[in-house]
């Protein structure tokens, strides 16, 4: 019981971090110790075994039928696994209203907080890199750079400006998109799935940034967050276009998934040193879009709300330029003062588990 409790709350941190713009889940599946297993997993469903478990699954009376389903079970790691996607995904269902409340209200603290865990988990990998040459170097500065680069080439509030101006085309047209979704948008959505969790699944590369950079991450959250509130009884006008988002999403995603991690799966077993160098660096590089204090711009906004587009006035828009704060700066100094302890008690967390990681290591060598 206690090593299925310890896969569903690992599952939970990874379904958290997906949620926060800049975070990426495969980051904690690194610092977890639970990457490579998760991967090896995953790319563990071939369409042979997926075929083959219908009928094992479909027949459970017969004897034969779970014996093979167990089998196939113990073959792709199929109980860790569901137990880690059981985790994340009640992560991100029972928590994406209150993190787009706290990305609202509370910015600066939420990203101090998971910079610290970041900063002090970073060296986790790297102390599993065997070889630490040229190559391994040289593989580390290049996806270092590679992230910064992507964090700061897109404006994500010149993203939410052309977005709004594409809802208020809608609402102009008569909003023939509030019931429901078109070809052209349908497809989107399985675009942005399908580069998403690609993200996802690299250390330091956030899925949930990568949807900002496309313009849906807000539509997603919106979606998942409007149908919790219809299934426990709240507002259920915008049901059907919620689903329909989610849906198109989901299977970009799945399509993603299945292609993706056969290529990391295969890197990790012929250059595990480089590739660990190479997730290392885009842990590191991840830092930039960290930083809490970014500059911004407040706008009116046109956003989809329970499936209708209204005007939302008074929108903070942050880019991706950092800045150092300062006492009279654009940030109050309680709002510092909170930033610094947020980030503090992530640091104190990581370090408190790292050590009790390096801790359980030293007692297996002995």
């Amino acid at each position: 019981m206690k090593r299925e409790a310890n896969d569903f709350g690992k599952g939970l941190l990874i379904g958290i971090a997906n949620i926060i713009p800049g975070i990426s889940g495969g980051t904690f599946a690194l610092i977890l110790g639970i990457y490579d297993r998760l991967i090896a997993s995953i790319s563990a469903f071939t369409l042979r075994r997926i075929g083959a478990f219908v009928p094992a699954a479909s027949r459970p009376w017969r004897a034969a039928s779970r014996r093979r389903f167990m089998e196939l079970a113990a073959e792709t790691d199929l109980w860790f696994l569901a137990r880690v996607v059981l985790g994340a995904l009640s992560a991100i269902v029972l928590t994406s209203s209150l993190m787009e409340y706290l990305l609202i209200h509370h910015r600066e603290g939420v990203y101090g907080f998971f910079l610290g865990l970041i900063l002090f988990s970073a060296p986790i990998p790297y102390r599993m890199i065997r070889k630490k040459g040229a190559v391994q170097i040289l593989a580390f500065c290049a996806a270092a750079a590679l992230t910064v680069w992507i964090s700061a080439a897109v404006d994500p509030s010149q993203k939410a400006l052309e977005k709004s101006a594409l809802l208020a085309g809608e609402l102009a047209d008569g909003d023939p998109l509030a019931e429901g979704l078109g070809p052209a948008s349908a497809g989107y959505l399985v675009f942005c799935g399908v580069l998403s969790i690609s993200a996802m699944v690299l250390p330091g590369i956030s899925g949930s940034f990568v949807l900002i950079l496309l313009g849906e991450y807000f539509t997603v959250v919106a979606s998942v967050s409007g149908v919790r509130r219809a299934l426990t009884g709240g507002a259920a006008g915008g049901l059907p276009h919620d689903l329909g988002v989610l849906c198109w999403f989901v299977l970009g995603s799945v399509a993603g998934l299945a292609a993706f991690v056969r290529l990391v799966r295969v890197l990790l077993r012929r250059y595990p040193d480089g590739t660990l160098a190479f997730l290392t660096g885009l842990i590191f590089g991840s830092l930039y879009t960290l930083w809490p204090f970014k500059t911004f711009i407040v706008a009116d906004l046109y956003e989809r709300v329970n499936g209708a587009v209204e005007l939302v006035r008074g929108v903070r828009l942050y880019t991706q330029h950092n800045y150092w704060p300062s006492a009279g700066g654009p940030v109050p100094a309680g709002t510092i003062a909170a930033t610094v302890i947020c980030f503090a008690a992530g640091c104190l967390i990581m370090a408190f588990f790292d050590a009790v990681d390096r801790r359980s290591g030293r007692k297996k060598e002995g």
